[in-house]
């Protein structure tokens, strides 16, 4: 124990980390390391504000203000994108209204337009059906041709 040195601050004991920590937040003008403390950017706020307590009420002012503003910014910022979806939302809905008001329909149209379409899509299918059939009429032609080739050779056989 002979090494160990015994720190107090006040009738207190403390550690070496301890004293570290209170030495940091610690100035002393007539110290011969306040520069240090000065020079830390980290400090600058600190000290400033702790070098005249009359500050304090200004300084929570100031921090609850900031804290309002910063809650406002966020608002404005939520409102702003929900704003921007209704802007593109009306848009949308303008375009389709200016649409349907080009196409002037007629009370009926949309029955007479479905009609039409249905029927167009049976003479699709009515036109494949055409396409099959004419492939099997040309299969049928060349079998015809194949058999009248047969029934020629076998009456050339027959006269033999």
């Amino acid at each position: 124990m002979a090494n160990r040195s015994q720190i107090k601050v006040n009738g207190q004991s403390f550690t070496s980390a301890q004293t570290r920590v209170l030495a940091h937040e610690l100035i002393d003008i007539h110290g011969q390391h306040d520069n240090q403390l000065l020079m830390d950017e980290s400090n600058h706020l600190y000290v400033i504000d702790d070098y005249d307590n009359s500050i304090n009420p200004l300084l929570d002012s100031y921090k609850e203000c900031y804290k309002e503003y910063t809650i406002c910014k966020k608002h404005m910022k939520v409102f702003l994108v929900m704003m921007n979806q209704g802007l593109k939302r009306w848009l949308f809905l303008q375009y389709e209204i200016n649409e349907l008001e080009s196409a002037a329909l007629k009370p009926g149209e949309d029955e007479q337009i479905e009609a039409d379409y249905r029927r167009m899509s049976n003479f699709q299918k009515i036109a494949e059906i055409f396409l099959r059939c004419r492939c099997c009429f040309q299969k049928v032609t060349i079998i015809l041709v194949i058999w009248r080739s047969c029934i020629k050779e076998y009456d050339s056989c027959k006269r033999i």
